[in-house]
């Protein structure tokens, strides 16, 4: 497998893609739009990534990096292409990129009476 990380702007020929994603990967009240992504992207230390497997649009970051930190905004991989290890080298070759820099991200914490509680346990130990 083959992972490359590249920046993405509003030209890329993957935009399609990448708002199919966005639709899928996040719900309604979470989710920005791809205008908005490319708008917020335009300032400095802001950028959208995508991930690509073999020359494929696999997934996408939106990070901010601010000194020596680089946050992620918003981190997704393509339902199909999940679990097959395109997540982890992703976050690999992010660090790789930015390798003097701490990297973060939140997500949601665990509850045993969420109805996604599961999916939660999932992303903390990824």
């Amino acid at each position: 497998m083959y992972n490359i990380i590249l920046i993405m702007n509003r030209n890329s020929c993957d935009i399609p893609l990448l708002e199919k994603l966005n639709n899928q990967a996040f719900p309604e009240n979470e989710r920005i739009s791809v205008e908005d992504m490319f708008c917020f992207s335009e300032d400095e230390g802001r950028e959208i990534l995508g991930i690509y497997t073999n020359n494929e649009f696999s997934g996408f970051f939106i990070i901010m990096r601010f000194m020596k930190c680089v946050y992620i905004c918003y981190f997704a991989v393509c339902p199909e292409k999940r679990s097959k290890g395109i997540g982890g080298n992703a976050l690999r070759l992010l660090k790789d990129y930015y390798h003097d820099c701490h990297i973060v991200v939140d997500f949601e914490a665990t509850d045993e009476n969420s109805e996604n509680n599961l999916q939660r346990i999932r992303r903390r130990n990824f």
